[in-house]
């Protein structure tokens, strides 16, 4: 419905913009760099190692990082298991 389409995307852009928040205060620019080619560009993992000259499995930690951090964010928000489901079978 389109109620929880925007409901979605209000929570998704709380989380994201909480993580580059996060991540700028950190100066963790690399793994700015590395989500923006991967989310953005839509670039593979090998392809952003290596326009990045960082590992593959240092690709893969920052995106795992980067996910993990969205759903726990999208979890804290407290909205209906309806919104996402997925969110909540995961445990």
């Amino acid at each position: 419905s389109g109620e929880r389409r925007h409901l979605e995307e209000a929570a998704l852009r709380r989380a994201l913009d909480e993580q580059i928040a996060r991540w700028r205060q950190r100066g963790d620019w690399e793994k700015l760099r590395c989500i923006e080619l991967l989310f953005v560009r839509g670039w593979a993992n090998k392809i952003v190692a290596a326009k990045m000259k960082i590992s593959e499995q240092a690709v893969a930690n920052h995106k795992f990082d980067f996910l993990a951090k969205l759903r726990a964010s999208v979890r804290k928000q407290g909205l209906s298991q309806d919104v996402f489901p997925e969110l909540h079978a995961e445990g």
